[in-house]
């Protein structure tokens, strides 16, 4: 599978990594569990580790997980670490301005600690 999706106890945190092809399907099956997790757990944090996807999906793909989230969940804040290659880290850079546009506290990190940082100043409650 492309994806993981775990709750991170220490952190409080969902965290995905995402690895190879991430298919439009693999995307949404992804953000289901993710909201699931956050659901589960009482937790509005996510960080979205892309540095070993390459790609699979279309900018139209994005855009249509950023409506679903945006009526689905428009509490989420997410952190997301950059692919290592250019044509994903284009697609994760538009995910994020696509999300922002839609009021979804997005931001597009080089590192993970950097991400994880950002997301601590938020509460750790949906609400």
């Amino acid at each position: 599978m492309p994806y993981v999706a775990r709750f991170c106890d220490q952190t409080s945190v969902v965290e995905a990594s995402y690895t190879g092809q991430v298919t439009s399907r693999d995307l949404k099956l992804a953000a289901q569990e993710i909201l699931e997790l956050l659901k589960l757990h009482g937790v509005s944090r996510v960080l979205a580790d892309c540095s070993d996807m390459v790609g699979g999906h279309t900018v139209f793909d994005l855009y249509a997980l950023a409506d679903w989230l945006k009526h689905t969940a428009p509490y989420v804040r997410e952190a997301v670490v950059l692919s290592r290659t250019d044509h994903a880290d284009e697609a994760v850079q538009f995910w994020a301005t696509t999300c922002r546009n839609r009021g979804i506290a997005v931001r597009v990190f080089r590192d993970r600690d950097s991400a994880r940082e950002w997301l601590h100043r938020f509460p750790r409650s949906q609400n």
